[in-house]
């Protein structure tokens, strides 16, 4: 079994016809840094210790105290079956990781509500099936607000999302292997298995 490893950003950046960037970051090319990149970066890093340090959300995300096994940059990897030669590996870093919900949060000027009807935090939910909340903790830096977006995770949600994934992964691996482009990907460590 061959495997095609992607990512949520992967799919989005295919999905919006951003194809070379797509395929840029499936091949390990980092992308061009932006300013709003580099300063999400460094508020990522800050907010990661803060998190890690004192079990409660940092001031400029609202402060609140947080589960005790609180993990922050989980990474984690499920196997999506696409095809008898072609399984896919979705991979994701989960910003928050507490037992019942998921949250992501943003640097920059745009708003939690743009988030919401995104698929992002479907896509995760493949990871953690007993979250029943997706939040999206949005802090603009310029303006020093905070905006919270809360998406409900259900069955359908995971379903759409690797809907999504098969098909678009399908659309990558054609382009792959056309261009002769494809990495079959063998995974090291033991990885959950989502059906669809």
């Amino acid at each position: 079994m061959k495997t095609l490893k992607l990512s949520y950003s992967i799919i989005s950046n295919w999905k919006q016809g951003r194809y070379e960037e797509a395929i840029g970051q499936y091949l390990g090319k980092p992308l061009p840094a932006t300013d709003a990149m580099e300063l999400g970066k460094l508020y990522d890093e800050k907010w990661n210790r803060y998190i890690e340090k004192h079990k409660a959300l940092p001031p400029e995300l609202g402060g609140e105290p947080l589960d005790p096994q609180v993990r922050v940059q989980k990474k984690y990897q499920a196997v999506i079956p696409f095809n008898d030669e072609y399984q896919i590996l979705l991979r994701g870093v989960l910003d928050i990781d507490e037992p019942e919900r998921i949250t992501d949060n943003k640097c920059g000027r745009t708003e939690a509500i743009s988030y919401v009807d995104q698929t992002q935090l479907d896509y995760y939910s493949i990871f953690k099936p007993k979250a029943k909340t997706g939040i999206y903790r949005c802090f603009n830096p310029y303006l020093n607000t905070l905006t919270v977006g809360v998406k409900y995770l259900s069955d359908k949600n995971r379903e759409h999302a690797i809907e999504e994934i098969v098909t678009f992964g399908g659309e990558i691996l054609e382009y792959l292997l056309a261009n002769k482009l494809f990495i079959d990907y063998q995974p090291k460590e033991k990885t959950a298995h989502a059906g669809h």
